[in-house]
């Protein structure tokens, strides 16, 4: 179907990888000629960025029990603008379009984008809820999710992957502006992370595993860019350690393109991921990466090839690989090229013709 018409709706607020992503998708398939709208609540920081980049949006109050409400919103505006699917970029959006079609007569297909690898609920509500009719496709974002939506979701079919992508030419060459900020030396390895701060992301074992190194005697200082509701529990432990000249909590930066190419290493702590465009963002920016082996991650390292595999919430596992990385230069130079050729395959481009292949075939 050349002239699809597709509804996107997402409930996030904040900005997170899945936000990026459906800006990529939207601005990919609107430059063959998809129409689109994208349903968002009001103040959202998408909101935010669809009216400066002028991409159709409608938006929703996000308050109380939003999904019947949502529902009945969504289902008047399908109605109205005769769109063809709704794409659910989260699983609260999923809801929402499941109580659509249950409860407001929406007619259309509905095609859920899953990145995130947690468990579903195996209960009655749950279960009704992925299997619904119709829900026509899941956008599993790793196979590791599609594993494990695959203990609930009956219709194997139904399941596809689709990578998340980057933009692949985003990354500047290294400059020195965290080293100017932060007074960090030229003989100071600069270690660092980018992640929301959430207990999934396991910022905690980030710090231990930098407590480990600092108390080895490496002379590194450690760096965590994005904020999030740990942030306060995090800078308590830090100043408890009394670390905070070694290891700096810097809050949401929006020059990531800048300052991830200036780090020595990403060292990325994760519990739980869907697929981890952080360390694919890394590998594009010519950054050696340790990081766990959650989730997805595990979809796209292959240890001591490309990365360094550590185990989840084992901050001296991750101390080892850190360690690991920096013994052999050679072999570390190795590591980041071979990371570089592998990144190419997770281009924003090809999610986005993915998504389109698995719209297309519903029909």
């Amino acid at each position: 179907m050349s002239d699809l018409k597709i509804l996107h709706l997402s409930t996030a607020t904040s900005w997170r990888g899945g936000e990026q992503q459906l800006v990529y998708l939207y601005k990919e398939l609107n430059l063959i000629g998809i129409t689109q709208l994208v349903l968002l609540p009001s103040g959202s920081a998408l909101q935010n960025y669809c009216r400066f980049e002028k991409m159709s949006f409608e938006t929703f109050k996000k308050k109380g029990f939003m999904a019947l409400g949502l529902a009945s919103t969504l289902a008047k505006l399908a109605r109205a603008n005769s769109y063809d699917l709704v794409a659910c970029h989260d699983s609260h959006a999923h809801s929402a379009a499941v109580y659509a079609s249950k409860f407001f007569g929406l007619q259309l297909p509905i095609v859920v984008h899953r990145k995130v690898d947690f468990p579903v609920g195996q209960n009655f509500i749950s279960r009704a809820k992925y299997n619904h009719p119709s829900v026509k496709a899941f956008i599993c974002v790793s196979e590791e999710v599609r594993r494990i939506l695959g203990k609930t979701v009956r219709k194997a079919q139904s399941l596809h992957v689709v990578y998340d992508g980057i933009d692949l030419e985003r990354f500047k060459e290294p400059g020195k502006k965290l080293r100017k900020e932060l007074e960090i030396a030229d003989d100071e390895l600069l270690i660092g992370n980018v992640a929301a701060l959430t207990h999934q992301k396991d910022h905690l074992s980030f710090i231990k595993s930098a407590e480990i190194l600092l108390a080895a005697g490496q002379k590194m200082k450690f760096v965590i860019l994005g904020d999030g509701e740990l942030m306060p529990s995090l800078k308590h432990y830090i100043q408890g350690e009394v670390l905070e000249k070694e290891i700096y909590l810097l809050g949401f930066r929006q020059n990531i393109d800048e300052l991830l190419p200036e780090m020595d290493l990403f060292l990325f702590s994760s519990r739980k991921e869907g697929l981890g465009t952080s360390v694919l963002d890394a590998f594009a920016a010519g950054v050696p990466v340790v990081c766990t082996d959650a989730g997805g991650l595990k979809n796209i390292i292959r240890h001591q090839e490309n990365a360094y595999l550590g185990k989840v919430g084992d901050p001296e596992s991750l101390a080892e690989g850190v360690e690991w990385m920096f013994s052999d230069e050679e072999r570390k130079l190795k590591i980041v090229r071979q990371a570089k050729e592998d990144v190419q395959e997770f281009s924003y481009v090809k999610m986005a013709k993915g998504c389109l292949e698995v719209y297309q075939s519903i029909f």
